[in-house]
């Protein structure tokens, strides 16, 4: 069987599968789109994935149904599983994995001061997204998914109804309602992907009014009642691949099975087109129209975009066999009194029920017949417990699931046995290993998610969007982020290792260590002891070198990053016509700022009345500096005028209050 699953999966590049096109006409398409969406169904509930067994099976076993029949207590309830150390095992490894979400990363185009302004931002704004639209918890249960269905799936939307101007959602999809083209290489774009949604009669008529017709045939409506119209139907959103011309194109449609119907046809609408290939790639983010799906796969052997198995079933068979011994262990225990024979014609069963379940206080009179002595009535046959072996497999089975799922007593928070912390410690550290390869499928995960929102903003927004970010010092940031604006030659990807928890303790221990052997800098050593994190190691080493060489010019960096920082906030407010925040003071470094963004492309493609502005706000700004500079150099001036005040009013009073003259100061003479 494994040989001639992998010769299949090799093979599949010399098939042949219809090609897309949207000149189709329907009924071509509808075939196409049907027969396909059925052939990839069933390669798919076929061995190795069995998606359809496993998504009902599987689930059982994580709800604790697990036993058929089950185990019948004394109180008559019936348990179906004898303690679900699958689930429990899963959990702790979903805790470890989900602690965090996975941060984006923005590496500017170039090192000019906009470009990494705007991949700062831009990281930022993407982060604070993720927050608004519940990326921990979607993620999340994509985890869990990934673990018991042994696929998961993140979908991104544009929603004309989000905000004022409409906005992106991220939607969690139960794996059961994606379809993926049987042909999907590991890590490759799928060239096609169903997704099944539900929707009433009537729902579907007013989404696709030019088929109100044909639905309604498809349908079965004739009157259109309201039993009729409320019916909820069953169709597929299709994303899908085709070629024209040559070039490869994208495609969405959406296909109803029942009546065999194409509800709708169009372009992706995920990209920004020119009618020039050459310069779509240019100003969109990625090289093609995307998909709106984010694909998870951990337990993969390459050979296909999903995978052949998961933690799930890798450890079900062990609970399987350990509900069989805790069976036995339980029902032996039950059965631990023995068992009793009566006599049947001196005593019915009834009575003797009744006696042993009030044994402590009833008596049961019997009177044994002719000849016969009580023995002769009732007799006991005692219990042979179960020997101590069955009780050692239990626990070696329970162990084993945990092993299996790679999680230790300590890793879960039960009760540890070691003497040291420290052996509790790297305990837990070893068991994190075994789930870094889960966080990195996750962070893989999370890095397509941020890349498909780069080109979903570039696409979608056409106005401004406006994000408030809290930085680590707990001021908040304005950040305005327009898809016209947006630098496409950016590098997106994700934080390493941002998924797994963060160990603060850790890092405080290590900048202590590092700044007892003066191998940090001030500013990296106290963000790592307030936030409790270290920026990279290139910025500690050129910080450090930065502060022991030339001190005054690290406290200067630091206070010009902040300087640029509001300037380019502000410039945003202005190009929005919006009225930017007053400041305290506009120094030397805010002034440069705006001047060097003047300077620039942007301004020059500004509209006419946002350049004026711009030069508005600037003048402002300068007056403002300037004014602050001069009453600087001039605050002993109006102490001195005050003082002379006081000395005429004191004068007019008392003519003789004028002090006395003071006599010239000395004059060195020169030896001659």
């Amino acid at each position: 069987m494994d040989n001639q699953y992998f010769s299949q999966a090799t093979d599949t590049i010399d098939e042949q599968y219809p090609v897309f096109d949207l000149k189709l006409k329907d009924d071509q398409l509808v075939r196409m789109v049907g027969d396909t969406m059925q052939e990839s169904q069933e390669h798919w509930n076929k061995w190795p994935y069995n998606f359809a067994e496993i998504d009902e099976q599987n689930i059982k076993y994580w709800l604790g149904d697990q036993m058929g029949e089950g185990y019948r207590a004394a109180s008559g309830k019936v348990i179906k599983n004898m303690g679900n150390r699958l689930q429990t095992s899963a959990r702790a490894v979903l805790a470890y994995v989900n602690a965090r979400v996975a941060n984006p990363e923005v590496s500017p185009s170039s090192s000019r001061g906009e470009a990494q302004l705007f991949a700062k931002d831009m990281a930022d704004a993407m982060r604070q997204h993720s927050i608004d639209n519940d990326l921990e918890e979607k993620a999340g249960k994509c985890a869990q998914s990934l673990l018991i269905q042994k696929r998961a799936f993140l979908k991104q939307r544009f929603d004309p109804l989000a905000g004022p101007h409409g906005d992106i959602v991220l939607d969690y999809v139960p794996p059961e309602d994606i379809v993926i083209d049987k042909n999907t290489p590991w890590g490759g774009e799928p060239p096609r992907i169903w997704h099944k949604q539900e929707a009433t009669a009537e729902e579907l008529c007013m989404k696709f009014p030019d088929k109100d017709k044909d639905i309604k045939l498809a349908l079965g409506i004739q009157r259109g009642t309201y039993s009729q119209m409320s019916r909820r139907e069953t169709y597929y959103e299709v994303w899908f691949t085709y070629y024209e011309k040559g070039f490869q194109r994208e495609g969405l449609c959406w296909y109803m099975p029942k009546g065999r119907l194409v509800l709708g046809k169009m372009q992706n609408p995920n990209y920004v087109y020119t009618g020039d290939d050459a310069q779509d790639r240019i100003i969109n983010f990625l090289p093609f129209p995307p998909k709106p799906f984010i694909i998870f796969s951990y337990m993969n052997t390459g050979k296909s975009a999903l995978d052949e198995t998961s933690l799930f079933d890798q450890n079900k068979s062990i609970q399987d066999l350990y509900n069989t011994r805790r069976k036995q262990i339980f029902t032996s225990n039950d059965n631990m009194g023995g068992r009793h024979i009566v006599n049947s014609d001196v005593i019915n069963e009834e009575d003797v029920i009744k006696f042993f379940k009030r044994l402590d206080k009833g008596v049961l009179s019997v009177k044994p017949g002719q000849g016969q002595n009580i023995n002769d009535v009732y007799s006991h046959v005692p219990h042979n417990p179960l020997p101590a072996q069955s009780y050692d497999e239990a626990i070696d089975l329970r162990n084993e699931i945990d092993t299996g799922m790679g999680t230790p007593n300590i890793f879960r928070g039960d009760q540890s046995k070691n003497n040291t912390l420290g052996q509790d410690e790297r305990i837990i550290e070893q068991a994190g290993a075994l789930q870094d390869d889960l966080a990195r499928a996750i962070d893989k995960a999370m890095q397509r998610h941020y890349r498909l929102l780069f080109q979903m903003i570039k696409v979608y927004y056409t106005e401004d969007h406006w994000f408030t970010i809290k930085s680590d010092t707990g001021a908040y940031d304005h950040i305005v982020i327009n898809g016209e604006t947006m630098d496409t030659n950016a590098k997106v990807s994700v934080e390493a290792g941002s998924t797994l928890p963060a160990n603060k303790k850790e890092v405080r221990d290590i900048a202590v260590e590092a700044a007892g052997a003066n191998k940090i800098d001030d500013l990296s050593f106290w963000e790592a002891v307030i936030y409790g994190k270290l920026p990279d190691p290139e910025t500690i080493v050129q910080r450090l070198q930065k502060q022991i060489n030339d001190p005054a010019a690290f406290m200067a960096e630091v206070a010009k990053e902040i300087a640029s920082r509001d300037a380019m906030v502000d410039i945003s407010l202005v190009i929005a016509d919006k009225a930017p925040p007053e400041r305290d003071e506009y120094d030397a470094d805010y002034l440069t700022s705006f001047n060097t963004f003047m300077m620039g492309n942007r301004f020059l493609q500004l509209p006419p009345e946002a350049q004026e502005r711009i030069k508005i706000h600037l003048a402002a700004a300068g007056a403002m500096a300037a004014r602050t500079a001069n009453l600087g150099m001039t605050q002993e001036e109006p102490q001195a005028g005050m003082q002379g005040a006081l000395m005429d009013e004191q004068l007019a009073q008392d003519p003789e209050a004028m002090p006395p003259e003071q006599a010239p100061p000395p004059v060195a003479q020169t030896a001659i």
